[in-house]
């Protein structure tokens, strides 16, 4: 059965336009782990989800069907580490460098999250502000 079209009118788009772009979610509260519970994380910028779901995309080996074979952990924390790193102000903060007497500022994310849950969490920030699941996306 196909679908009926309805041609809008240009206002008409631009108020869809606006009201998607009024109701994207700008913060959100993540469930980190029990030691740390909920943490703010901010929107990450179109560029930075496509970032992400392409670091993701080339961890992962697939074979000539399709169906994935292999997994570079490597290339998949370093993809979660960006993100987390971008969205979450307190690992931005230059007085929780010093305490943990980290040089580079992205050190900050292992070093306060770990491996594991440093991907869970750039996985739960994706599928948080842009709806996308990741293991769908990396899938096709």
């Amino acid at each position: 059965m196909a679908k009926k079209s309805n041609k809008i009118t240009f206002d008409e788009f631009v108020a869809k336009a606006q009201a998607k772009k009024s109701n994207k979610k700008l913060v959100a509260d993540i469930y980190v782990d029990e030691e740390f519970g909920n943490v703010t994380f901010n929107r990450p910028t179109n560029n930075q989800i496509l970032e992400y779901i392409n670091g993701i995309s080339n961890a992962v080996t697939v074979d000539k069907d399709g169906n994935a074979v292999g997994q570079d952990f490597v290339k998949m924390f370093e993809a979660s580490r960006e993100i987390v790193y971008a969205t979450c102000p307190f690992l931005q903060k230059k007085e929780l460098h010093e305490a943990l007497e980290i040089v580079d500022p992205f050190d900050s994310v292992e070093e306060v999250f770990g491996i594991q849950n440093t991907i869970e969490i750039a996985e739960k920030l994706i599928n948080e502000f842009d709806g996308a699941n990741v293991k769908d996306e990396v899938k096709n």
